[in-house]
């Protein structure tokens, strides 16, 4: 199994870092209309979703990178099986599927871009469409 993992968290950090309620940004919008907030690269919505409760824009803040990488980890690393792609790709597939909520140009990138299929099961049927 490679350890790219570390490397790969820390990397996306830098670019998601910080706390922002700016109702401009689309993440920051809940489905059930509340105003949300984003921190650390990790939406309010998203947050709820994976702990399986409400939380407050103060439970947001509280934040800090050993509790999201359990999230990172689980809901896009493992998710695209980035341990199974090349060096290099599983960052680029992993940043992309992070910022673009697995839709296809995530898809097309993996496919096309590197002449290699996407892994895994959960994303099969969308290769098959793009063939």
């Amino acid at each position: 199994m490679k350890q790219t993992w570390g490397m790969a968290f820390n990397q996306l950090l830098e670019h998601e870092a910080g706390f922002t309620d700016d109702p401009r940004d689309p993440g920051n919008h809940m489905r059930d209309g509340r105003p949300g907030c984003t921190n650390l690269g990790v939406t309010q919505q998203a947050w709820e979703d994976y702990v399986g409760r409400p939380v407050t824009h103060d439970d947001m803040k509280q934040l800090t990178r050993e509790s999201v990488e359990p999230f990172y980890k689980k809901k896009y690393w493992d998710a695209i099986r980035a341990d199974d792609l090349p060096m290099g790709v599983d960052y680029m597939v992993f940043d992309v599927s992070v910022n673009s909520l697995f839709q296809v140009p995530f898809i097309k990138i993996a496919s096309f871009s590197f002449n290699q299929p996407p892994p895994g099961r959960v994303l099969e049927p969308l290769g098959r469409v793009l063939s």
